[in-house]
């Protein structure tokens, strides 16, 4: 069974303010490019295995549904699974130092 993942507007907001803070910094572009792909590789796959990350205790507590969170480099992905409709949706992208 495979899921539909939809990013929310503030995760892709976040994530290519990302991409313009590495390019603020000059970094490559073949490390963004990298970066960017792995991301989305590791958000993609969700379509497929869904609950391979864990419970999100205290953002489940706080949002009052099951949250689920992915990292990523030094970055977290926060994501809930509908079961019933078979979708992931992204609900947040944010770099781990920040406070919640």
């Amino acid at each position: 069974m495979t899921y539909r993942v939809l990013y929310t507007d503030n995760v892709r907001a976040d994530i290519a303010a990302h991409v313009r803070y590495l390019q603020d910094q000059q970094v490559s572009s073949e490390i963004i490019e990298n970066w960017f792909v792995g991301l989305f590789d590791l958000v993609d796959s969700l379509y497929l295995w869904p609950l391979r990350y864990p419970v999100a205790e205290p953002e489940s507590r706080a949002m009052g549904f099951e949250v689920r969170k992915a990292i990523y480099g030094q970055h977290l992905l926060f994501y809930r699974v509908d079961q019933t409709q078979h979708l992931v949706e992204v609900l947040a992208f944010r770099h781990g130092a920040r406070r919640r």
